[in-house]
């Protein structure tokens, strides 16, 4: 693409001069020294520039890690279903906020997407946690003391740690905003979910549709990034041979 951008200015150079013959032909052997010396200015102007670094204006990656099938133990599965794999939902049961029960545990996986050895870095990422099947949210409180509660309060853990409370949740869609640093170390995320309720007595039982991350990568030397990419020896001497055509052109055209 880049020799692309190069060449295409010597394209415009010789098309300009087969077409501008008769006019070349009427001028003095001053201005015609002076028409051609604009000419290749502009030629080397457009080349050099047409080699900038492509990669510093590269186009966004959209990645997205979908979980929507689920396996018996109650592990995760992948996108579509398999033999033996075929639970379109996956239940998180929770005692109270005591005593509470081991979390669903999965990874989402964004290296088929993005590659990060290659200099893409995610610069924003959200979980969508799809809830389902929730029909018994009844409680029972006595003098303020919560004692039967069926309510599904969930919090979500993130890599081991960074827990964040999701609070009640009923049949529908969460999104949760995530730290960007969580994927950009290994482009793996390691989701733990927690259901409990506040009462002595009762089950919370939320069921889990699908899990959904999702976001966007691009180039470190993107525009709005902090790291840009040097360019090599070569294209800066381009660059400035070209910035020197323009003055060139412009200079003279003010004579």
């Amino acid at each position: 693409m880049t020799d692309l951008l190069i060449f295409k200015p010597l394209y415009f150079l010789f098309f300009t001069f087969g077409t501008d013959c008769a006019k070349l032909n009427a001028l003095t052997p001053t201005d015609k020294e002076q028409y051609v010396t604009h000419r290749f200015c502009l030629a080397a102007a457009l080349a050099a520039l047409g080699a900038w670094p492509l990669h510093a204006f590269a186009s966004p990656i959209v990645f997205e890690d979908l979980i929507d099938y689920w396996s018996a133990d109650g592990s995760y599965y992948g996108e579509h279903q398999a033999p033996n794999h075929q639970w379109d939902s996956v239940s998180i049961t929770g005692e109270s906020v005591i005593f509470r029960n081991a979390p669903l545990a999965y990874t989402h996986d964004i290296n088929d997407d993005v590659d990060l050895t290659s200099g893409y870095r995610v610069t924003e990422a959200f979980l969508e946690l799809d809830f389902t099947n929730d029909t018994n949210d009844d409680y029972i409180s006595f003098f303020g003391i919560i004692l039967w509660d069926n309510r599904e309060f969930t919090r979500v853990g993130f890599d081991g740690s960074n827990w964040r409370d999701v609070g009640e949740v009923d049949t529908g869609d969460y999104t949760l905003v995530l730290d960007i640093d969580w994927l950009n170390d290994d482009g793996l995320l390691d989701v733990a979910i927690e259901a409990y309720n506040y009462g002595w007595l009762g089950k919370a039982t939320a069921w889990l549709d699908h899990s959904r991350l999702s976001g966007t990568a691009v180039l470190r030397a993107s525009p709005g990034l902090a790291t840009t990419s040097i360019p090599e020896p070569g294209t800066l001497a381009l660059l400035g041979a070209g910035l020197l055509g323009i003055g060139a052109y412009y200079r003279r055209h003010r004579v």
